[in-house]
C-alpha cells in the first residue's frame, strides 16, 4: 500500500482474514449461491467453525497445521469438483467423497451448531443442497440443459422469485 500499487489489503488473494474495518472474520469463498438462503447456510457453516477453533483453543485442543500447499490444492480441487465429487481431506491429504467430508466437518462443528441454535437450519439447508445440488451445479445443468435461455430462466426464478 505504501509504494501505491494497490489502494487497500482488500484487493490481495485470501480466503478467510480479519476485517480492518469491523470485529468480524472476512471469508471470499463460495460464490455461486443463486439463493440468500444458501448463503445463509455457508454463513451458519462458518460460524460454527470459527467458534469451534476459538473454544477448542481457549481449552487448549490442539489443532491441524496442514502445509499451505495441500490448502490451496483443496480449495482448488473443492472449487472444481463442488461438493458431487471428491475433496481434499486437509488433516490427511487424502481425496474423499464430498459427502463424507461434509459429514465429518458437521460432527466436528456440531456442538457449536447447537449452542448457536444452527442445528436445524444447516441441516434443512444441506439437505435441499445435496437434493437439488449448489449454486454452481445448478447454473452449469441449465447451461447445459437449456443454453443461455435456461440459465437466464434460473436466474429470473432464484435470485428474484419471493419465497
Amino acid at each position: 500500500m505504501d509504494t501505491g500499487v494497490i489502494i487497500d489489503r482488500g484487493v490481495l488473494t485470501w480466503v478467510a482474514r480479519l476485517s480492518d474495518h469491523y470485529p468480524t472474520l472476512e471469508v471470499r469463498t463460495g460464490d455461486a449461491q443463486l439463493e440468500a438462503q444458501d448463503s445463509v447456510l455457508i454463513a451458519g457453516l462458518i460460524r460454527g467453525l470459527v467458534a469451534t477453533a476459538v473454544k477448542d483453543a481457549a481449552t487448549g485442543i490442539p489443532y491441524p497445521d496442514p502445509e499451505h500447499e495441500l490448502l490451496d490444492a483443496a480449495q482448488w480441487q473443492a472449487a472444481r469438483e463442488g461438493l458431487a465429487g471428491v475433496v481434499v481431506n486437509p488433516v490427511t491429504g487424502k481425496l474423499v467423497p464430498a459427502r463424507e467430508q461434509m459429514d465429518r466437518l458437521l460432527e466436528h462443528i456440531d456442538g457449536a451448531l447447537e449452542d448457536a441454535g444452527d442445528a436445524r437450519w444447516v441441516e434443512a439447508g444441506l439437505k435441499t443442497v445435496w437434493e437439488r445440488g449448489t449454486g454452481a451445479t445448478r447454473q452449469r445443468r441449465a447451461m447445459e440443459q437449456g443454453g443461455m435461455s435456461a440459465l437466464v430462466n434460473l436466474y429470473s426464478e432464484t435470485l428474484t422469485a419471493e419465497r
